[in-house]
This record gives C-alpha cells, structure tokens and sequence, in this order.
C-alpha cells in the first residue's frame, strides 16, 4: 500500500508447519521486521533484526546489531518454542555492546560474537567470541 503519503508492505516468506506459523515481513518508511503469525490463534511474534532457530527447532534466539540497526536497542533474547506458541526463557538489554553474529553449533549450544559500539564512529571494538549453552 502506497498512497503517496503513507507506505506499507507485508512479504510471506514462509510456513512453518510443524508449529503452524507464517514467517512474514513488515516494511513502511520507518521501520522494517519479519514476525510469526500463529495459523491457529492469530497472534503474532515480531523479531529483532537479526534471529537464529536451533537445528532441532525449538530454540529461538534473537539479538539486535547496534552497528548495523543503530535505531533499535540492544538485546539478546533466547525464546522456546513449542506448538507455535513463544516463551522467553532469557532476556538482556547490552547497552553499548552488540552482538555481531550467533550461529547455533548444537541443539543447545550456539557461538556469539560481541563488541562495544563507539557511539561518535559507530565502530565495533574490542571483538570477543562466546558459546553459550541453553539448559
């Protein structure tokens, strides 16, 4: 929809059919983020810029790149997932240090890059790796 004015855009990217959820994507001027949309209830869950699923799927862990979405707070926030329906099990606002990537090596297990934003040059310093495990 764009009426010249006022610009919004919705994408199916996916159906996940083992929990019955749609991965969509959200545009307007202002912002942008994908989401799930529950098929049985109608509810939905917006995620953070930057998301992994554990291989065995039921773990979610979403985390925002200050560096590269400087409009969103950073946050780490691990979700499971069971029958479509979100819980969070952890979540942490990381003031100036971001995540810069995390990839899942297990079910419970994932590698996390971090670093601190140099607010005045937005560049990330001081770069250290962690795995976390998820019990």
């Amino acid at each position: 929809m764009d009426d010249g004015e006022y610009y919004e855009k919705y994408i199916i990217k996916g159906l996940w059919d083992e929990n019955k959820l749609i991965l969509a994507h959200f545009e307007n001027w202002e912002e942008s983020h994908d989401f799930f949309i529950n098929l049985k209830d109608g509810s939905y869950y917006i995620l953070t810029p930057f998301y992994e699923v554990n291989p065995q799927r039921d773990i979610l862990l979403t985390y925002v790149d200050i560096a590269a979405a400087p409009i969103y707070s950073s946050e780490l926030m691990i979700s499971q997932i069971k029958k479509g329906v979100f819980t969070t099990l952890y979540k942490k606002d990381l003031g100036q240090t971001t995540i810069t990537d995390a990839k899942w090596i297990s079910n419970t297990d994932c590698l996390i890059t971090t670093g601190f934003v140099d607010i005045g040059t937005n560049d990330v310093k001081d770069k250290k790796w962690y795995r976390m495990t998820i019990e």
